[in-house]
């Protein structure tokens, strides 16, 4: 138990250290210039980014920024101003509204596959290979496959102008209806069914960019008129949350496990976590940019499309730290392994990975770590270990589409107890302690014999290993530092490292600057550090004072540093054994 104590001690430790440094918002925002004022952007699986430019291109990122400038083959009416809401399709290939009427089908190199003449609403890849799109000239919600075959799917009603398309989470696709103020879902094959929004609350009237998704969490996110909305595969609107500054413009899923979402007309980006906790961030874009539509990339990335300075924005977002710590509790077969992880914002998850090398090859179960800023202390205890033997852990944090692996660290599993001495048949044992005279070192006493306990200090040889036990000697590290001249020494560093509970420490100060005489401190719990340099209170010590600390731990050897002022202090250490009165110099 006193080891874990200690452990938890320097993993609480770290945790405060960790709670300053792991603030939200703590990412990179970068950004390229160069685009059209189309307003889209989408991603490939390998990490590649593509917009499209001024001129009839496309504009290609690769996740390090290199960017690279695509031509294609314009349409039967091309024009490149009409340009808008490029998507990588189910086919791996870019589809867009190359024009009002047309649709381009090209490869990522710029050569055509084909065009179509369509009425195309903002396209998405579906879960069945083909591309979906809503068609407000019919009414309609349609289907393309990628050999250009067209189906169409009449919604109910009239005007029902539905927005752009996301795959939920149940394999179906998900639209917003603004002109009923609900929200529909069509399968595959064709079957639609609406979800009116409760009364008082109501979508945005502008068709926007991406006004539903699905997000990480299984859940469809909605933008409302003023705020977000969370949705259920069901239909049913679980939560709204309105800490937004303005009406949202676009929302994606994000690489952390959140949703992201862009505010236009705030000049914004922000974040929303499943349990609905929003935080926005805009000190990284140009006044006025207007960033618009929005993706997360395959590189751990949200890029973003800023409409008014025609930029390409990508925002790596808040990574979780993953630390690992200490083991302790070490036995023949298990052991007790500690770490950190600050989830950053993002719902994360954690385990520990270990086994006889560094490739591991177990792992223990998922624990939850939450979406907060602050570090959180993660723990598991390994069994079936074999003893004797070296094992390697590491603490492994999952978030969102990436996972963080804390550094490598090892521990050596405990030797299985000697086997006790055979128990000799012999017609003699005096003290009747079941251990003949022939191996018995006293056979007058029943407390000494092979395997006793060796009491320290009593200079009685118990378990008859040949020598009587000693004390051991408490001496935790102790750090000095201090300032001085010809007429005063002033101390500017104290402190003491790892001590376990139960212990003491005493701090006395004798002659000329003293301003206390003794201060004594009982530890209850187990500390990793601490700084006793308050208890000098600035003392200027003159030359022949003593400062003396000594450290004291039951059935332990006390240790006794002194330090004689100068100039410069002279340390010394001496030993005081339990029971004992004179101190000793130290073995």
């Amino acid at each position: 138990m006193r080891a874990r104590s200690l452990v938890a001690g320097s993993v609480l430790a770290v945790l405060l250290c960790a709670a300053m440094a792991g603030q939200a918002g703590a990412f990179n925002v970068t950004s390229f210039t160069g685009m059209s004022e189309s307003g889209s952007i989408t991603a490939d699986h390998a990490g590649n980014v593509y917009v499209l430019a001024d001129a009839g291109g496309l504009l290609s990122f690769t996740p390090s920024g290199a960017r690279a400038y695509v031509p294609y083959e314009g349409s039967p009416e091309d024009d490149p101003n009409q340009a808008r809401d490029v998507i990588w399709g189910p086919d791996d290939a870019l589809w867009f509204r190359c024009s009002r009427t047309w649709v381009c089908h090209i490869r990522p190199d710029g050569q055509t596959i084909g065009f179509l003449r369509l009425t195309a609403g903002p396209m998405v890849a579906g879960p069945d290979g083909n591309v979906w799109f809503p068609d407000s000239t019919t009414n309609s919600i349609a289907r393309v496959t990628p050999t250009g075959a067209i189906s169409r799917f009449e919604l109910p009603g009239e005007s029902r102008n539905a927005g752009r398309l996301t795959v939920g989470a149940d394999g179906n696709l998900w639209f917003p209806e603004p002109g009923v103020n609900a929200v529909g879902r069509i399968t595959p094959a064709g079957i639609v069914k609406e979800f009116p929004l409760p009364a008082g609350v109501s979508l945005p009237s502008t068709n926007f960019t991406g006004s539903v998704t699905a997000g990480p969490d299984g859940n469809l996110w909605i933008i409302l008129t003023g705020g977000i909305g969370r949705m259920d595969i069901a239909g049913q609107l679980t939560g709204q949350y309105h800490g937004v500054a303005e009406t949202p413009f676009a929302i994606a899923p994000g690489p952390d496990g959140n949703v992201w979402f862009t505010e236009q007309l705030a000049n914004r980006y922000g974040r929303i976590t499943p349990s609905g906790r929003i935080t926005e961030y805009d000190r990284s874009l140009y006044s006025a940019s207007l960033p618009s539509a929005l993706v997360t990339a395959a590189d751990g990335a949200v890029w973003t499309f800023a409409w008014n300075d025609t930029n390409v924005w990508r925002i790596d977002t808040d990574r979780p730290e993953a630390t690992t710590g200490a083991a302790t509790s070490i036995e023949t077969d298990r052991a007790w392994l500690t770490g950190l992880v600050s989830p950053r914002g993002g719902p994360t998850t954690t385990t520990f990975q270990y086994g006889p090398t560094t490739a591991y090859g177990s792992e223990t179960s998922t624990q939850d770590a939450g979406d907060g800023d602050d570090g959180v202390l993660a723990t598991a205890t390994v069994a079936d270990l074999r003893a004797a033997t070296t094992y390697h852990y590491r603490l492994v944090a999952h978030n969102g589409m990436r996972t963080i692996y804390g550094a490598d660290k090892t521990l050596t599993t405990a030797a299985p107890p000697p086997e006790p001495p055979p128990i000799v048949e012999s017609p003699i044992d005096t003290d009747h302690d079941d251990y003949a005279d022939a191996i018995d070192c006293n056979d007058h006493d029943a407390t000494v014999h092979p395997g006793a306990t060796d009491r320290p200090g009593d200079r009685i040889d118990q378990d008859c290993s040949g020598s009587p036990a000693t004390y051991t000697r408490f001496s935790p590290s102790t750090e000095a530092g201090w300032s001085t001249n010809q007429r005063w020494t002033q101390f500017t560093k104290l402190t003491i490292g790892a001590t376990p509970a139960e212990a003491t420490v005493t701090l006395t100060c004798r002659g000329k600057g003293c301003r206390f005489r003794r201060a004594v401190r009982h530890l209850k719990a187990a500390t990793m550090h601490t700084n006793l340099l308050s208890r000098l209170k600035h003392a200027r010590l003159r030359h022949g004072a003593v400062l003396e600390l000594r450290l004291a731990h039951p059935g332990e050897i006390t240790t006794i540093i002194r330090w004689t002022i100068g100039p410069p202090p002279k340390r010394t250490t001496g030993c005081l054994a339990p029971g004992a009165r004179k101190t000793t110099p130290c073995a």
